[in-house]
């Protein structure tokens, strides 16, 4: 159950400071200290809003600042990010606890409706989170960071106040009653741990598998930093997590970032202390016959230099890809050298990182498709052509090349066509009927398409709206056939997004047929049984990709 009101204000403070700890830390914000932040006599919205509104500082730090920074800065901030998703995962837990208990509570339509839009805005807040967390660790500056972190004060504070003193929280408490025995105290607990102010010692205060968590956030940062070209200060990164480790006797973690910085070692051209690593890797760790590769061709460093410095650079170009700035860049780059040193000791590895690369660049090229048509399918035709303009051609092959001129020429036409609307065109069907009055056979139809919608049974209840056709509901219903239709194309896709990875993974030619087969059959039947979820340019593409996936494992 969520908190009182007493305790939501008391919330409020924490979470502020959870994430105003962070910044505080590194002076980017005026301070005279955390208590006159949070002083009784100066607290309240027009203070918090006064505190907030002041613009940062420009920092001035020094090499052994900057690590302190990194340190004490962006790895409390994401640790106190990581609380909220963690936080916000558990209430969207809740939520679906409440949704599949409706039977029993005997819910109005008006009551669905709002577990519906609360469930949602969970759902929203949580990926915000999601992308605050992604946007920080690819930052490639101090100066940038600084300002990300700045900016999501303002935004997040707003963000998570609305929705503790907004009407979602009452709503559970008053649902959740009659359960609050299996639904309180891990969800008062969660929120209690959430709001911790992360920049405090939190290996004191949260759970025994803290340093384990801290560890994994962190080999992420330096995997951030090399991603951003940072790859000195990755390496220092990864070095001081290394000897950390090693004291805690984490041998797993050890193995991971140890192979981390072998390969960086190898990537830099510093052969002599790779071969150190490695030598350590193939003691400590006989379930990969990697380490041997990597030993065996470094032992010719001196007959093969020209081979070694070129997949120094492949490596290179691995360990720092970034989508955004390489797109198929290291691809061809892997490709260049698998033809050109068919005879290499490296071979295999340098196919399996054109493999690894090469999944990365086909799923960035997807997903940027996907925003553009879903930015597109919002009517923001004009904020899609922008991202599509964003991506230089040149990072691309001729093909995708194509692909990309086309969508814009295809969001050029209809960001023109968009403007040939009148304003009050649009403003007159943004507007849904009211719901009529329950207690008729039609508003019980409703209420019970309604609930089938939100178990998920998405054909029941498209079934339930059509009959409504002709009817006061037909606006409406349409509206919840389009929505439906949508979910229960997205539920097929993610199925068959996970037999092509199955499929990926297998070495039985006759499985992976099988499992492809599988595939394309729920992307056809999501363009046969769902016209209306807007998805058929997404699903073609997919159904491509499966097609060439199933003509490489021969016919039949």
């Amino acid at each position: 159950m969520f908190l009182s009101s007493a305790t939501v204000l008391r919330g409020r403070s924490l979470l502020l400071l959870g994430l105003a700890a962070p910044l505080l830390l590194s002076g980017c914000l005026p301070s005279t200290g955390i208590e006159g932040q949070l002083h009784p006599d100066k607290s309240g919205p027009a203070a918090e809003a006064q505190t907030l509104s002041t613009a940062p500082q420009e920092p001035s730090f020094s090499p052994e600042e900057q690590a302190a920074y990194e340190k004490q800065v962006i790895e409390p901030a994401l640790a106190t990010i990581n609380g909220r998703i963690t936080s916000y995962g558990q209430k969207l837990a809740d939520w679906q606890k409440i949704g599949n208990s409706q039977d029993t509570l005997r819910l109005s339509s008006n009551e669905i409706e709002q577990i519906i839009t609360c469930r949602n805005t969970v759902a929203d807040l949580q990926e915000a989170y999601k992308g605050l967390q992604e946007k920080l660790l690819q930052e490639k500056s101090m100066e940038a960071s600084r300002a990300l972190l700045f900016k999501s004060l303002q935004e997040f504070k707003g963000k998570d106040i609305a929705y503790l003193e907004g009407a979602c929280p009452q709503l559970f408490e008053k649902l959740s009653t009659p359960s609050s025995q299996n639904i309180t105290p891990n969800t008062q607990q969660e929120e209690t741990a959430s709001q911790l102010p992360a920049a405090y010692d939190t290996s004191k205060t949260v759970s025994n598998n803290a340093g384990q968590d801290d560890s994994g956030s962190r080999y992420k940062h330096g995997l951030a930093l090399l991603q951003a070209g940072q790859k000195e200060e990755a390496k220092r990164l990864l070095s001081n997590l290394l000897a950390e480790v090693r004291q805690q006797e984490n041998q797993q973690m050890e193995i991971k970032i140890l192979a981390m910085l072998a390969d960086l070692d190898f990537a830099l051209r510093d052969f002599s202390a790779a071969r150190v690593k490695y030598e350590e890797l193939r003691r400590i760790d006989s379930s990969s016959d990697r380490y041997s590769r990597q030993l065996a061709a470094l032992a010719t460093s001196v007959t093969r230099r020209d081979e070694l410095e070129a997949y120094a650079d492949l490596l290179l170009g691995c360990l720092s890809y970034n989508p955004e700035r390489d797109g198929f860049t290291i691809v061809q780059q892997a490709t260049e050298f698998i033809r050109l040193h068919q005879d290499s000791l490296l071979l295999k590895d340098a196919e399996r990182l054109s493999q690894q690369v090469g999944k990365k660049a086909e799923q960035w090229f997807e997903d940027l498709l996907d925003e553009a048509d879903r930015l597109q399918e919002q009517g923001k035709q004009k904020e899609a052509l922008e991202r599509l303009e964003q991506v230089p051609l040149d990072i691309l092959p001729l093909d995708k090349q194509d692909t990309i001129r086309q969508k814009k020429a295809e969001l050029t036409s209809a960001t023109e066509t968009a403007q040939s609307f009148a304003p009050d065109h649009v403003a007159q069907n943004a507007s849904p009927a009211p719901l009529p009055e329950p207690g008729d056979a039609l508003q019980e139809l409703w209420d019970k398409g309604i609930l089938l919608l939100q178990q998920g049974k998405y054909d029941e209840s498209v079934s339930l709206f059509s009959k409504l056709s002709g009817t006061s509901f037909a606006v409406k219903a349409e509206s919840k056939i389009e929505e439906a239709e949508q979910l229960a194309a997205e539920d097929l896709r993610k199925k068959a997004a996970e037999l092509f990875q199955q499929a990926d993974t297998t070495a039985d030619p006759s499985a992976k047929k099988a499992l492809l087969r599988s595939s394309k059959a729920l992307l056809e039947d999501i363009l046969r049984k769902y016209p209306r979820s807007r998805m058929e340019d997404k699903v073609r593409r997919n159904l491509n990709s499966v097609d060439k996936e199933l003509a490489g494992t021969g016919k039949g």
